[in-house]
């Protein structure tokens, strides 16, 4: 039988997720999936800041080839947040904080 700490290297996975929630949903979430699921369905869906922040690393990672927001122009940060506002509900203060952008601007965006 096999010992899984004689291949697993256990302290680096673990530190990949703050606590076992996030572990869990990491697993059963898929953000995407979600809200294509509630596009179809004509319904509105609000992610968790988790799920937005996700959503964000992956789309600037894929976007831009940069691994975190601070990395991005003022024009990335703009065309981020119009797409995670519009692609995944994000609110203001969600866009805000991620972002690290201005919360007048945001409004001006997004009334």
């Amino acid at each position: 039988m096999p010992f899984i700490p004689s291949f697993c290297d256990i302290k680096l996975g673990e530190s990949m997720f703050r606590d076992a929630r996030s572990y869990f949903n990491s697993l059963t979430r898929n953000a995407e999936a979600f809200s294509q699921i509630a596009a179809r369905l004509k319904d509105t869906i609000f992610l968790t800041d988790d799920e937005v922040y996700s959503a964000m690393l992956s789309f600037i990672n894929k976007e831009y080839s940069v691994r975190t927001a601070t990395e991005l122009s003022t024009q990335q940060k703009v065309d981020t947040a119009r797409h995670l506002h519009f692609n995944y509900n994000a609110s203001n203060q969600q866009l805000r904080s991620m972002l690290r952008m201005d919360l007048a601007i945001l409004e001006e965006l997004f009334p």
